[in-house]
């Protein structure tokens, strides 16, 4: 634990704050605007949600078990919500750590693929 706190610690020092809030406020916003381009909606207005954690609801006909198992599939690992949150078919994805802007574009074209893939 210790070896990957002082990893985090020194890449931080390294970016900067600033500029680590910074790319974590891009990253949410290009997931959310290229999330709505594909017909979903977030669960969380943009100004109350997370920097780093984006939820967004599935159409009905797409099981949020089946489009995670499907992205896991594909090496991009996105979250079930939790509790009630799962029964509304809520999936959730996060920005933080080392994922840039790049990575995010990456991240929306493979899930773009997949609801294509289970036919939505």
């Amino acid at each position: 634990m210790f070896i990957a706190l002082n990893t985090a610690v020194e890449r931080l020092l390294a970016e900067g704050v600033q500029n680590q809030i910074q790319r974590h406020k891009n990253c949410a916003r290009i997931l959310r605007e290229g999330l709505r381009k594909l017909g979903l909606h977030m669960l969380i207005d943009d100004e109350a949600a997370s920097n780093v954690v984006t939820s967004f609801l599935l159409p009905d006909e797409i099981k949020a078990d089946d489009f995670i198992q499907a992205l896991e599939n594909k090496k991009y690992t996105l979250y079930a919500g939790k509790g009630p949150l799962q029964e509304r078919n809520l999936v959730q994805i996060a920005n933080m750590g080392v994922i840039d802007e790049g990575m995010c574009y990456e991240c929306l074209a493979v899930i773009r693929q997949t609801l294509v893939e289970l036919k939505v």
